[in-house]
C-alpha cells in the first residue's frame, strides 16, 4: 500500500537534467521536428557497453485510473491540511482497494484498480472525531504510456527509498549512518542515491547515480562570527552574501533548509505566536520543545521561504532558524580553491568504474529485500537484477593535422589516450603566428625567474616553428593593483605592443580583474597572465612553456593543430551563459569563421540575473554572420549552433524561441545576399547527467574509450539524440555528453552529426587532447565565465579583441 504527495511526481525527471516542473504528458518523449533522421549511426567499431541503468521488467498488466476527491466541511471549516486529508482518504482506500495500490495528493487519487462506483460518504477524523465528507470521482483512465505512469513509478521508488532508513536531502536520499568522516578538514560524506524513471528506446529504466553530500561541523554562526572578523563595517552585507542560497541541516528534526534571507533585526529572544495562540521566545520554544539551551541570544536569524508543495503541508510561510543550530553543507569558494582538501574528497567521491558498479549492484540487491519488495508487489513491480546491457561504437580515430617539415605535411592518427602533447612539442604548428613585439610585465624581484621563464617559452615556441622575438621588459616596484596597472599603461605607450606577458605574485581575483578589465575593455591588447609561482616551479620543464606559448599564439590568431572535417561552407557556433547569484548572466557566443574551423568570432551579451534563455542571440548572431562575410565575402550554407546549459524543461522555449529568432535571421541574410539561407541545425548539449557507461571487460568494468557512441537503449523515443564519451579519464568514471538535436534543416543522418561533432570535440587549444563537448562550446563557457567573474560587462561590440581567442 502506497501513499505519497503528488507533488513528489515531477520527480521523473530525464537523467540529463530537468527544471523540475511538471511536464504535460508525452511532452518529454517527443520533438517538433517530425523530419529529423532517426536512423541509428552505422559507422565505427561495435563494442558491448553497461550503463548505470536497471529495467523495470514488470509494469504491464495494470491500467492507471485517475479519480478527484472532494472534501466537505468539518463543523463548517473547511479542511485544508494535506495530513489531515491523507489520514481521511487512507484509512477508507484500504478498504475500497483490497491491497491494491494507490496514490493520493490531497485531491487526485490515482489507483491500479477500477472502483465499482463513485464513492460519496463521511468518514471519522482521527484528531477530534469530527466526520467529514469525501466524494471520490472518476475522471479517467490513462494511455500506457501517459507520463503521469513514469511519474507513479518514480513515486513508488522513492517510497522504497525512504524505508532504507535514508535521509532526504532535496530531492535525493543520503545514507547519514554511512557517512565517511574527513577529521582532517572537519568534514562528513554522505553516500546517497540519485534515481530517475524514463520510458527509453524499447524499455522502461530507472537510471540510478551514486553521490555524495559534503556536511561540515561549522554552523552559521561560525559563519557569521568568520565574517565579523573579515569586515565588521558592512558585516551585514558581507553575511548575507555568504548565506543566500546555501543549505543547512539542522540535527534536531533532521531537516534541511535552503537559506533565502537573514533577518538583523530578529534575534532568539524575540518572540512568535504558536499554533494555539501563545506568545513564546524562540530560545523558549527550543528549550520547551527540544530541551536545546542557545548560547548567543544576540544572533541574527536566518529565513526560509516555505514551497508550495510545504505550505500545502502545512508548514508555515516563513521558518525562522537559528544559526547556532544549523550545520553548513556543501563546500565553500575557500573550500574548493584548497588543493589538499579537494584532493582528499575527490579520493571518496571519484569512484573508478567496477566501484561505482558495485555501489549499484548493492543498492538493487537492497530494493529487493522482501520489507520493499512488499511496496512493488501491489503494483506488479520488479527491477531486473543487473546493469542495463546493450552494444553501443567507437568511432574511428580523426586525423590530427600539423604544419609543414622538410616540405611533407605532417598528419597522424590520434592513439587511444586521446592525447598528443609529445607530438606538439616536436613538430610545426598548423597555423604559425610569429610575434615580433611583446611586453613582459614583472615585480622587479621576480625579474630573473621571469626572464629564466620566457626564455623557456621562446625554445619551446621554436620547437613548434614559431618564431617569439626577444621581449621588452617593464620591471614594476610595487606588488599591488595600481602598480601593474601603471606598468601596462608604461608599457603600452612606450612601446609597439602585440602582447602584453604578465606575471602575478599570487592570483588574487580583484587584480586578475582590474587587469583584464584595462587590457579587454579599457586599452584592447592581448594579455597573457602567468602565475610567478608556476614559472618558477617550471624552470627546467618545458611542458609549462608549451602550454603557455601555445595561448599565446592561439590568440595571435594561430592554430596549434587542426583536424580533418570534409564539410565546407560551415559556420560552427557555440552558445553558454554563466550566472553568478547577485550578478548579471553572461551569455557568450563563439563562431567559427573559416574552413579549417581554426579561426573565430566572439561576442558576449548581459541576460538578467539566473535567466538561461537569451532574448539576443539572433543579434549576435547577426554580428557573427556579418565577420563571416567579410573574412569569406560570403555567408555560409550550414550553421551549426551547439547551445550549452539548457535544461530539458527549457527546450519547447530554446525551439520556440531561439530557434524561431535564429530562423528568421537567416531568412533576411538570404534575401540580402539573394541565395538559399544557411541550412541550420541546433543542437542542446548537456553535460551534468547521471548517465554512466561502462566497458565490461575480463578484468571487470572500465571506462569506455574516447571516442565510444551510444544511439540506441538508453536514448529517447522519437528523439534526435545520443551520447558521446570523447574525453579520456586517469580517475574516477568518465562522464558521457549529451547530445540532443532538436532542430534540422540539413537532414543529417546519426553518423554525419556525430562525426561532426566528436572531431569538434579535438579542436580545443588550450588542450592538446580531447575535451567532453565542441570545442565552440567550450570557448563560449571560457568566455563568457571570464565577463561573468572579472570583466563584469560586455565588450563593445566593435571590440578589437573579438577576432582572437583573446580569452583563453
Amino acid at each position: 500500500m502506497l501513499q505519497a504527495s503528488m507533488s513528489q511526481l515531477s520527480i521523473a525527471s530525464s537523467s540529463n537534467g530537468s527544471s523540475g516542473v511538471r511536464p504535460k504528458a508525452r511532452e518529454l518523449c517527443q520533438t517538433t521536428n517530425k523530419s529529423l533522421n532517426r536512423e541509428k549511426g552505422e559507422s565505427g567499431r561495435t563494442i558491448p557497453l553497461a550503463a548505470n541503468y536497471f529495467q523495470l521488467v514488470s509494469t504491464t498488466n495494470w491500467c492507471l485510473y485517475h479519480y478527484h476527491v472532494d472534501f466537505g466541511p468539518i463543523n463548517g471549516i473547511e479542511e485544508d491540511r494535506i495530513s489531515v486529508r491523507k489520514q481521511l482518504i487512507r484509512d477508507r482506500m484500504r478498504e475500497l482497494t483490497n491491497g491494491a495500490g494507490f496514490l493520493f495528493d490531497g485531491s487526485s487519487i490515482f489507483l491500479s484498480t477500477k472502483l465499482h462506483n463513485n464513492v460519496e460518504e463521511f468518514v471519522a477524523r482521527r484528531l477530534d472525531g469530527g466526520e467529514c465528507k469525501i466524494t471520490i470521482t472518476f475522471t479517467n483512465d490513462l494511455a500506457p504510456d501517459d507520463l503521469a505512469y513514469l511519474q507513479v513509478f518514480g513515486v513508488i521508488v522513492r517510497k522504497c527509498l525512504a524505508k532504507l532508513n535514508l535521509t532526504l536531502v532535496g530531492r535525493n536520499y543520503f545514507d547519514k549512518a554511512a557517512g565517511v568522516p574527513i577529521t582532517e578538514f572537519n568534514l562528513t560524506l554522505w553516500p546517497g542515491y540519485l534515481t530517475s524513471i524514463r520510458r527509453h528506446e524499447h524499455n522502461i529504466l530507472m537510471c540510478t547515480e551514486i553521490i555524495s553530500k559534503v556536511m561540515r561541523s561549522d554552523t552559521a554562526l561560525d559563519v557569521a562570527r568568520s565574517c565579523w572578523q573579515q569586515s565588521q563595517h558592512n558585516f551585514q552585507d558581507v553575511y548575507k552574501a555568504a548565506m543566500l542560497g546555501k543549505t543547512v541541516f539542522t540535527n534536531y528534526n533532521d531537516r534541511y533548509y535552503r537559506v533565502d534571507d537573514v533577518d538583523y533585526k530578529t534575534t532568539p529572544k524575540s518572540t512568535f505566536k504558536m499554533k494555539d495562540g501563545t506568545i513564546i521566545s524562540y530560545c523558549d520554544y527550543f528549550q520547551n520543545k527540544w530541551g536545546i539551551t542557545i548560547r548567543d541570544l544576540n544572533q541574527p536569524m536566518l529565513i526560509h521561504k516555505s514551497k508550495a508543495r510545504e505550505l500545502r503541508a502545512g508548514m508555515a510561510s516563513f521558518i525562522y532558524l537559528i544559526p547556532e543550530l544549523c550545520s553548513m553543507t556543501g563546500l565553500d569558494d575557500g573550500m574548493r580553491s584548497n588543493f589538499r582538501l579537494m584532493k582528499t574528497v575527490a579520493q571518496h567521491t571519484g569512484l573508478c568504474p567496477q566501484e561505482r558498479v558495485n555501489k549499484l549492484m548493492a543498492f538493487n540487491h537492497r530494493l529487493r529485500v522482501p520489507e520493499i519488495a512488499q511496496d512493488l508487489t501491489p503494483w506488479n513491480m520488479e527491477l531486473a537484477q543487473d546493469l542495463m546491457r546493450f552494444e553501443g561504437r567507437i568511432q574511428n580515430p580523426m586525423t590530427i593535422l600539423l604544419g609543414k617539415k622538410d616540405e611533407k605535411s605532417i598528419n597522424f592518427k590520434v592513439d587511444s589516450r586521446a592525447d598528443w602533447t609529445s607530438q606538439l612539442r616536436q613538430n610545426p604548428v598548423f597555423d604559425p603566428k610569429h610575434l615580433t613585439h611583446w611586453t613582459v610585465i614583472v615585480i622587479k624581484k621576480s625579474a630573473r625567474n621571469a626572464r629564466d621563464f620566457v626564455a623557456n617559452i621562446r625554445r619551446a615556441s621554436r620547437g613548434m616553428g614559431v618564431t617569439f622575438s626577444e621581449p621588452n621588459y617593464q620591471e614594476i616596484e610595487r606588488d599591488n593593483i595600481a602598480g601593474f596597472l601603471q606598468g601596462i599603461k608604461d608599457a603600452l605607450e612606450t612601446n609597439s605592443c602585440e602582447m602584453l606577458l604578465i606575471f602575478l605574485p599570487t592570483d588574487r581575483l580583484d587584480r586578475y580583474a582590474a587587469i583584464k578589465q584595462v587590457c579587454c575593455l579599457d586599452k584592447p591588447v592581448l594579455t597573457q597572465c602567468v602565475l610567478e609561482y608556476t614559472a618558477k616551479k617550471h624552470q627546467t620543464n618545458l611542458s609549462v612553456a608549451t602550454k603557455v606559448a601555445t595561448q599565446m599564439i592561439c590568440k595571435k590568431g594561430g592554430a596549434p593543430w587542426g583536424v580533418h572535417i570534409p564539410v565546407k561552407d560551415m559556420m560552427v557556433v557555440g552558445y553558454d551563459v554563466y550566472h553568478e547569484r547577485g550578478q548579471k548572466s553572461q551569455g557568450a557566443l563563439v563562431a567559427t569563421l573559416n574552413d579549417s574551423y581554426s579561426k573565430y568570432f566572439s561576442t558576449v551579451s548581459t541576460h538578467e540575473e539566473g535567466r538561461e534563455l537569451s532574448h539576443d542571440l539572433s543579434f549576435r548572431l547577426n554580428l557573427a554572420l556579418e565577420a563571416y562575410l567579410k573574412e569569406r565575402k560570403k555567408i555560409p550554407k550550414i550553421l551549426l549552433i551547439y547551445r550549452d546549459g539548457v535544461g530539458e524543461g527549457q527546450i519547447p522555449e530554446v525551439e520556440n524561441k531561439e530557434v524561431g529568432d535564429v530562423r528568421k535571421l537567416l531568412q533576411r541574410w538570404s534575401k540580402r545576399m539573394e541565395v538559399e539561407p544557411p541550412k541550420l541545425t541546433f543542437v542542446v548539449v548537456a553535460k551534468r547527467i547521471n548517465t554512466r557507461i561502462f566497458l565490461p571487460t575480463n578484468r571487470g568494468h572500465e571506462n569506455p574509450p574516447p571516442g565510444t557512441t551510444v544511439d540506441d537503449v538508453i536514448t529517447l523515443p522519437q528523439k534526435f539524440d545520443f551520447f558521446i564519451v570523447s574525453q579520456s579519464v586517469r580517475f574516477g568514471t568518465v562522464t558521457p555528453t549529451y547530445y540532443h538535436v532538436i532542430h534540422d534543416d540539413g537532414n543529417y543522418s546519426m553518423d554525419q552529426i556525430q562525426r561532426i561533432t566528436y572531431a569538434f570535440t579535438h579542436l580545443y587549444y588550450n588542450w592538446s587532447g580531447t575535451i567532453r563537448v565542441p570545442a565552440p562550446c567550450q570557448y563560449a563557457h571560457k568566455l563568457a565565465y571570464l565577463v561573468g567573474t572579472a570583466l563584469r560587462r560586455e565588450p563593445d561590440p566593435d571590440f578589437a579583441l573579438q577576432g582572437h581567442l583573446w580569452f583563453l
